[in-house]
């Protein structure tokens, strides 16, 4: 977001009325898959932020959130919603999220396991040796009633 305005922006508007917002709303509201994963270039704080919040909102209709922003291995959980933080040059500053359970200094890497017959995701924060530095499972999203959204439950 820092880019926003100048030469180097690389993302597109994050207006509640741009496109971009609201083909990410249809897409989590609309999508009856049992795991959605948002993935961004961006610190989550600040997409939590966007908008007044409404970013934040629609991004927790997912499952998780997984972002490469920082150079370091991070699992934050904000109202029950998990949002990673990746890098394979992992050995940078840490500048944790303020609702941060896991932080590393170490080169690493996210990997997703799904199982059908569970319903279940595992999400592990490995280090390039495949060491697992962190791993929490999460269940598949549920379809609240009245369509107004997702129930997710994660085991933190």
């Amino acid at each position: 977001m820092g880019d926003f305005g100048t030469t180097w922006q690389s993302c597109h508007s994050f207006k509640k009325e741009a496109e971009q917002y609201r083909w990410f709303q249809e897409l989590t509201d609309e999508s009856e898959q049992p795991f959605v994963v948002a993935l961004y270039n961006e610190k989550h704080s600040t997409v939590r932020r966007l908008e007044n919040g409404v970013w934040g909102e629609v991004v927790a209709k997912g499952t998780v959130a997984i972002s490469g922003f920082g150079h370091f291995a991070e699992r934050a959980v904000v109202n029950g919603f998990p949002c990673y933080n990746t890098s394979l040059q992992g050995r940078g500053d840490c500048y944790a999220d303020p609702d941060s359970k896991f932080l590393a200094s170490e080169d690493n890497y996210v990997l997703l396991t799904f199982n059908r017959g569970a319903q279940t995701m595992r999400i592990e924060l490995k280090d390039l040796g495949g060491k697992v530095l962190d791993r929490q499972e999460l269940q598949a999203r549920s379809v609240v009633s009245g369509g107004e959204g997702f129930a997710t439950e994660n085991k933190d």
